[in-house]
């Protein structure tokens, strides 16, 4: 097995540009519909 931290690292900053990626998305979608 590999390093947790690593991991869990990894996850976290997948989660975050998953988030940023989501939270852009939102921001097109309600600018456009203006």
């Amino acid at each position: 097995m590999w390093s947790t931290r690593r991991t869990v690292k990894f996850t976290a900053t997948a989660i975050t540009a998953v988030a940023m990626a989501m939270a852009m998305a939102v921001v097109a979608v309600a600018v456009g519909e203006r």
